[in-house]
């Protein structure tokens, strides 16, 4: 959908209200509709591919045949969002949706893919291990393992991509979404109030929002700030960029700063997630950053940043303060070939800038795909 359209819908490309559920897009299929005005149907056939389950991290490939009779199936294809932020409840980028028209023959075999979801980190706990991408074609990014002894914030993983195959070969892809920012501030009993932060995952289309993080300190007054550089989004064949880390912040007597960029998208997978360690070794809590979703080319992953305010060994004060960031992960890319794959080829496409929110919890979102064809 364009912007233009957007507008004259008065729809938001994004719409974030706290505290409300994921959505993904809602399919209607219509059962006595003709598919096209030149041969009508007498039963229009919707084929819905197998979703994985939401317990596990990998995708699920249904073989679809074509009927005989069939010449032409549309179809519509939604990669798989990033996963949520638990503790925080920011959400993950949505999966991309590509819509249209293949042009087929009877008996040929086509293998929809459906994405894997990413998942969210369950927030501060000894030895987490690292949160795992969604599979698909292309893999959504994992947000890095953490030192066993150090305690950890993991991080939210990519989505999976969704695709339609003949053979290996892809007719479509839809992009999987990039897992949504995360942070963390200790002690929390020393701020004026909740504290401020927004961001998203990044969706095909739609890149992801960089974090942003401020809070007050009862004890003076003092304001402190963070951000969270998100990664990019990838484009066509090539994988989004890991995102850059920031110089320090100029707020306040800053003890501590510590930096990680993000790592690009690997080929059809996003990036996975880096970490940052504190100063001292009783403050060592590790970071770890968004994965990319996965894709045609994969996401990158959200940088990782940590910033201490008087921070010393002894220094039990209200005055302290720790703040951590993980930017999002980036979304990898939606695709339509261009030329036929055996005898199949794609005659018309058309792909949606997804909007709504994306999972802002634990369990993964699958995506999917929908054929409909004349019988």
């Amino acid at each position: 959908m364009s912007e233009e359209q957007h507008q004259k819908l008065n729809l938001p490309r994004r719409t974030v209200v706290a505290g409300a559920a994921w959505s993904i897009p809602t399919i209607l299929v219509a059962t006595t509709a003709p598919l096209a005005a030149a041969s009508p149907c007498r039963t229009t056939v919707t084929f819905q591919a197998t979703a994985p389950a939401a317990a596990g991290i990998d995708s699920f490939t249904t073989p679809f045949t074509v009927p005989a009779g069939v010449t032409k199936v549309n179809f519509t294809v939604v990669g798989a969002p990033g996963g949520g932020d638990v503790p925080n409840r920011l959400t993950g980028g949505l999966g991309g949706i590509v819509t249209g028209e293949l042009s087929v023959a009877p008996g040929t075999i086509l293998q929809l893919q459906v994405g894997q979801g990413g998942t969210g980190g369950p927030g501060p706990s000894p030895y987490v291990a690292s949160t795992t991408g969604g599979r698909g074609f292309g893999n959504g990014g994992d947000s890095i393992p953490v030192v066993a002894g150090e305690r950890a914030h993991a991080g939210s993983s990519g989505g999976g991509g969704s695709a339609i195959l003949v053979g290996t070969n892809p007719l479509v892809v839809a992009g999987g979404g990039g897992g949504s920012p995360t942070y963390n501030i200790s002690p929390i009993i020393a701020l004026t109030g909740p504290p401020q932060s927004y961001g998203q995952g990044g969706s095909p289309g739609d890149p992801a929002d960089d974090l942003l993080v401020q809070t007050t300190l009862a004890a003076n007054g003092h304001t402190d700030q963070l951000s969270g550089p998100a990664g990019g989004n990838a484009s066509g064949s090539t994988p989004g960029a890991g995102g850059i880390a920031t110089s320090v912040p100029t707020e306040g007597p800053i003890t501590y700063f510590g930096t990680n960029n993000g790592l690009p998208g690997s080929g059809r997978n996003g990036g996975n997630g880096v970490s940052v360690a504190g100063a001292l070794p009783s403050t060592s809590w590790r970071k770890s950053s968004p994965g990319g979703g996965g894709g045609y080319a994969g996401g990158g992953s959200g940088s990782a940043q940590r910033a201490e305010w008087g921070i010393a060994p002894g220094n039990h004060a209200s005055t302290r303060l720790i703040i951590d960031t993980a930017g999002a992960g980036g979304a990898g890319s939606n695709f339509v070939s261009s030329v036929p794959v055996g005898t199949s080829a794609v005659t018309s496409s058309l792909e949606e800038i997804p909007t709504g929110v994306g999972p802002a919890g634990p369990v993964r979102v699958p995506g999917s795909i929908t054929l409909t064809y004349c019988a």
